[in-house]
């Protein structure tokens, strides 16, 4: 989209050095965002007790946990093999659906359109997700992606003159894509308990980011065979995706919108949501003993309990 206006600057020598790094400089401006906010927000106590060694470690030797993590590192492996193998591939592919006389300003378009059904996706998972569950959200999502890969590649193969339709199953592989693309990150957050979260979450986006390389380099490898042969190939990664997410996953314990919540479900959440003190509380722990402290904790725990509580005697009595 960034693209488009760049491409209606006037031609001229060097003209085209220009666009890129101008595309590369607002490209750079988001996350340069997103670091000046990080930089900016105050850090919690990183110092654990002796007791929270002590769970993490266990957490660490329960084989609960690594299974679960066959099935987050697993599926979110799969998909971005299929997400980045498409998408960063993008105008060759609508190269080979429109012919290499494409113009350079259609291929742009048709990219922002592909893009805009991508936003609509990710906009559309984040409401149902409440409602149907992440597990749910992937599963479908690697499912419907698996599908609509295999039938592009049908269509590409056998009715390679329809170049509307082609575009249509394409914008629909964009949109199925963006269903895991949305669970596969709450996944690990969701499924893991605090203590080890972070690791386990690290451990499955790592297996997400040799995804995405084995993605840019699986394209490449299998241009040869033909755009029907990477298109099936990533049909089969996105229903193996789909199996570990199916067999792997269990968000039973996870408690959503619609879900009663049980009392220790209730006192989990709260752990969970809480978490460390504030950065005022820490100021000003040095300042107080420990048996106010403890305190003084004990009573924001029971307001927030009675808070939760009440919430759900409200969702009940709906």
């Amino acid at each position: 989209m960034v693209a488009l206006p760049l491409l209606c600057l006037p031609s001229g020598e060097g003209i085209t050095s220009i666009q890129f790094r101008l595309l590369l400089g607002i490209g750079a401006f988001p996350a340069g965002v997103v670091l000046l906010r990080s930089w900016q927000e105050e850090e919690s106590d990183p110092r654990p007790g002796a007791r929270e060694n002590l769970e993490r470690r266990e957490e660490l030797h329960n084989v609960r946990h690594w299974w679960t993590l066959i099935g987050t590192a697993g599926s979110w492996f799969f998909f971005d093999v299929a997400f980045y193998g498409t998408v960063i591939f993008s105008p060759t592919i609508l190269l080979k659906v429109f012919g290499e006389m494409e113009s350079l300003s259609m291929l742009a378009v048709q990219a922002a359109a592909m893009i805009m059904v991508t936003i609509i996706g990710n906009t559309g998972s984040l409401a149902v997700v409440p409602h149907v569950g992440a597990k749910a959200l992937n599963t479908t999502g690697l499912t419907l992606c698996c599908l609509a890969f295999a039938a592009f590649a049908s269509v590409y193969q056998y009715w390679h003159d329809r170049h509307a339709l082609q575009f249509g199953l394409l914008c629909t592989v964009n949109l199925a894509l963006a269903l895991p693309n949305i669970a596969t990150f709450m996944l690990p957050v969701l499924l893991f308990p605090r203590s080890v979260r972070s690791t386990f979450h690290g451990i499955s986006a790592a297996a997400a980011k040799i995804g995405a390389l084995v993605g840019t380099i699986l394209f490449p490898a299998l241009e040869g065979y033909g755009i029907p042969t990477i298109m099936f190939t990533q049909a089969v990664l996105c229903g193996l995706g789909a199996a570990c997410s199916y067999w792997f996953l269990d968000e039973s314990d996870i408690n959503y919108v619609k879900v009663e919540m049980s009392a220790e479900q209730v006192q989990l959440q709260l752990v969970q949501t809480i978490g460390t003190l504030s950065p005022n509380a820490l100021s000003e722990e040095n300042s107080v003993d420990d048996e106010d402290l403890r305190n003084r904790q004990l009573a924001d725990f029971e307001d927030v309990k009675g808070q939760s509580t009440q919430k759900v005697d409200e969702e009940q009595a709906c």
